[in-house]
């Protein structure tokens, strides 16, 4: 049994950085950067690598992810004019980073702390929980699950007052 079938479930930071390699030429073109996310409903739509240093970062559409695993993400880029439109597109998405350090706040208007990782679901790849930090030198962690009441603003996510009920510790 693979890695990629055991896991089903992976946080970004363990995620970033890692190897992303072409499958088809087996050619390793750069390293994990971000996600990119559709505006209105934050599903993951595009991966951003960067391919050294100095390179100006690249996008691939979240169907030419052909696996996630331990070591490296595994790309399939067979139509190149396909990818450049898609790549244009996803220029102008937001990014999953831009989520972290956003702070969580519940409809009651109880200030939770702040967004510090993302869960991450393999099969599909989408977000499906944030782990959020209280803030301080011995600050708790807990954990949220994404429901269709979650809200997005700029610098806040406003979460249901029930879902203090089931935050857990991690």
């Amino acid at each position: 049994m693979s890695i990629q079938q055991k896991a089903t479930q992976i946080k970004w930071s363990d995620l970033k950085g890692r190897a992303v390699v072409h499958i088809t030429d087996a050619k390793r073109v750069g390293s994990v950067d971000d996600f990119a996310l559709d505006p209105q409903t934050r599903e993951i739509v595009g991966l951003k690598f960067k391919p050294g240093v100095f390179s100006a970062e690249q996008i691939v559409p979240v169907a030419a992810i052909q696996g996630i695993g331990a070591d490296a993400v595994t790309l399939r880029l067979d139509a190149e004019a396909d990818n450049a439109h898609a790549e244009e597109l996803l220029k102008k998405a937001p990014v999953l980073t831009q989520v972290l350090n956003n702070g969580v706040v519940t409809e009651g208007g109880k200030l939770v702390g702040n967004i510090s990782n993302v869960m991450l679901s393999l099969q599909p790849l989408e977000i499906v929980g944030y782990e959020v930090s209280e803030g301080g030198i011995f600050s708790k962690k807990h954990a949220f699950t994404v429901t269709p009441q979650v809200r997005y603003g700029d610098k806040l996510v406003i979460i249901p007052d029930s879902l203090l009920d089931v935050f857990t510790e991690s």
